[in-house]
Formats: structure tokens, C-alpha cells, sequence
């Protein structure tokens, strides 16, 4: 949902008034996850000169609460589960890749002196 219509202490978000306390937390960015904090702007074509929320990692303005955000994630991790593996390792090689064991300093010294080392 996209915050609108900013004042000091709350926006509009969806069909309803949240105050910034709230947003901050219980709320995060949708585009990026991340979380929302209070700046102040000097007025340009997104707002007037006053304080609003904003993503602090984004600037973004398109908020999702917590709990939806969860709801999202679980229901992707179960659409996944249920695709063949050929599919699903197209999605998410990184939690399907084999692990890897860490470097000894041994191992590690010869890496970095061009020394082949099987891993």
C-alpha cells in the first residue's frame, strides 16, 4: 500500500490513517524489505515540506506490514517446494547448491598464492 497524504504525525496508508509509530513498527518497504523510518523533506513534487516516511534503505513509499510479508514468503517457499527440482533450481540455486566446507589456513594460504587446492 502507498503512503499518502503525509501530515506530522501519521499518512494515509490504503484506505486508513496509520501513525508514523506504527508504520515504523510494524511495517516494512515493499519494494526492498526494509525498514521505515521518519525524514524531513523541503518540499518537492512527492511532498510538501514537512516530515513523512520513507524506506531508509530505498526511499521507497510502498509499505506491506509484517505479517503479510510473511504470508507472502511462506506461500512462495511452498509454491517452489512443489516444482520439479530442473525448475526449482532455476529459482533458487543458492539454498539448493551443495555446501561447501570452509578453508583451512592452510588451504587458504595456497589459494592465495595460486597453488591449486581441491575443495
Amino acid at each position: 500500500m502507498i503512503g499518502t497524504d503525509f501530515t506530522r504525525y501519521d499518512c494515509q496508508v490504503g484506505r486508513q490513517r496509520r501513525t508514523y509509530e506504527t508504520l515504523q513498527r510494524e511495517w516494512r518497504c515493499l519494494t526492498c524489505g526494509g525498514r521505515l523510518g521518519q525524514k524531513w523533506s523541503e518540499g518537492d513534487d512527492r511532498y510538501p515540506a514537512n516530515w513523512h516516511i520513507e524506506c531508509l534503505s530505498c526511499g521507497g513509499t510502498d509499505f506491506v506490514h509484517e505479517y503479510e510479508l510473511h504470508r507472502q514468503q511462506r506461500e512462495a517457499v511452498e509454491v517452489l517446494a512443489g516444482l520439479p527440482a530442473q525448475i526449482r533450481d532455476l529459482f533458487s540455486p543458492g539454498e539448493l547448491a551443495p555446501k561447501r566446507r570452509p578453508l583451512s589456513l592452510d588451504e587458504a594460504n595456497r589459494v592465495l598464492h595460486g597453488v591449486l587446492v581441491d575443495i
